[in-house]
């Protein structure tokens, strides 16, 4: 068994191997080889590239990828009150896959995630918002891969947090009851969500944002939207104009010929989940993200 670093020829193999391993992770989304090899060296966060040092090393066995692992320093994050900041002093381990039982290859992997690790006083694993975009930045690690969290866990990494995913068919939405409420685009950049207000009558109530799948990975992904915010203005909250603007988004969303609504929420949000389980959305498992302290 080698470890090598990252090399150009290994893009398809590698891809093959991301590929089978995310088979049952619901936000692995279908994506061209030549645009997932993007997203793993030169991905961007709305535009803005996501890291200014990456390291990729991809395990091999008799020439068969066994496991890869990719680390690096982020441009950018945000602190506790949700300002953005450039050059944290973070180290995340963003992939790490190996067989099942291939407790070698994890080894000699986390061996070199972790001699890059000691340069930096905050390191973490799977961090959620450092995602790939083709996976629509959702940086988790889905718990289908156990045997990584049992690894990762046993290098005194810490859950830092869990989230559970949903997806919903959008042929079985409910159609809104209510034609006073309205989604209103918002303006965009080119790399950014799409935003909508949701208008009730002349008031803006709230904000829906998503990002349509295709226009990441192209027509590969063309069943699929991501939901990463729906936000009710306090005062009309529990009147059920949540549900009612989502009923709209799923119309809309139909429309333009999308098959698929996913979203995530964090797992303590008992009350949002019990919420998409009565709209219909159905459980695709928990993810965690992590952090050695």
């Amino acid at each position: 068994m080698d470890i090598c670093a990252y090399q150009g020829s290994d893009q398809y193999a590698l891809y093959a191997y991301w590929r089978a391993l995310g088979e049952n992770i619901p936000y692995f989304f279908p994506v061209s080889p030549e645009r997932w090899g993007v997203c793993l060296l030169e991905d961007r966060l709305d535009g803005e590239f996501i890291f200014d040092l990456l390291e990729t090393y991809v395990a091999k066995d008799k020439g068969q990828v066994v496991g890869f692992a990719q680390v690096g320093h982020p441009r950018f994050s945000w602190d506790a009150g949700g300002q953005k900041y450039d050059n944290p002093r973070i180290g995340n381990i963003r992939h790490f896959y190996f067989e099942t039982g291939r407790h070698d290859v994890a080894k000699a992997l986390y061996a070199r995630a972790e001699s890059f690790l000691k340069h930096f006083p905050h390191r973490h694993a799977f961090y959620h918002i450092y995602g790939m975009s083709c996976n629509a930045h959702h940086g988790k690690l889905h718990l289908s891969l156990e045997h990584v969290d049992a690894f990762l866990r046993g290098q005194d990494f810490q859950i830092e947090h869990e989230n559970v995913t949903y997806r919903l068919a959008l042929d079985d939405a409910a159609q809104p009851q209510c034609d006073a409420l309205r989604l209103i685009p918002q303006p965009r950049d080119f790399y950014g969500p799409h935003e909508y207000v949701i208008w009730l009558d002349d008031t803006p109530v709230g904000t829906l944002k998503v990002r349509y799948m295709d226009l990441m990975n192209g027509e590969a992904a063309k069943d699929a939207v991501y939901l990463t915010l729906m936000a009710i203005d306090q005062d009309y909250r529990r009147r059920g104009w949540g549900s009612q603007a989502l009923k709209v988004l799923c119309r809309m969303l139909r429309g333009k010929g999308y098959a698929h609504l996913f979203l995530d929420t964090a797992h303590t949000n008992t009350g949002a989940q019990r919420f998409y389980e009565r709209f219909g959305f159905s459980h695709q498992g928990c993810s965690r993200s992590y952090i050695l302290k």
